[in-house]
């Protein structure tokens, strides 16, 4: 099977869309403002339902965090700095780093949303993790885009 990502696999090309479809599924449901890791947040309502579906924790973790890479970003934009021990917990919770971060690509191109937020995101988790998501990848992706 061909998708328009190049060098993923199509078990990548499934997980990528039950992480999408899913992940903000429930934020209407949510409690408002409740943190990330509450049993209310939209992350956390998300895992519990996909759960139903697959047993796969490093895809539940992804689900459940998939938006810390925001919350840092606006601490660091604010700040210059950002809670380096958050960002280690995710480094160790998550496994699969090159599908996490193609995920949240796909996530932080929709409209409305600040690319550059990712791109720093992106490079401080490379600082850290071996990954083939980098500005190289992101721009070859973005040359297949209609």
């Amino acid at each position: 099977m061909l998708c328009r990502f190049a060098r993923i696999s199509e078990e990548q090309y499934w997980k990528l869309k039950f992480l999408i479809h899913i992940h903000d599924a429930f934020k209407v449901e949510a409690m408002p403002n409740s943190p990330i890791e509450s049993p209310g947040s939209h992350a956390s309502l998300a895992r519990k339902f996909a759960s139903e579906f697959t047993d796969d924790a490093d895809l539940l973790n992804m689900i459940q965090f998939h938006d810390v890479n925001f919350s840092l970003w606006k601490e660091y934009s604010k700040t210059g700095s950002y809670d380096h021990a958050r960002l280690s917990r995710l480094l160790e919770t998550i496994i699969d780093w090159d599908l996490f971060l193609m995920f949240l690509f796909i996530d932080g191109n929709t409209k409305g949303k600040e690319r550059k937020k990712l791109s720093w995101f992106i490079g401080e988790a490379r600082k850290f993790k071996e990954t083939i998501v980098d500005e190289r990848w992101i721009l070859a992706v973005m040359s297949t885009l209609p």
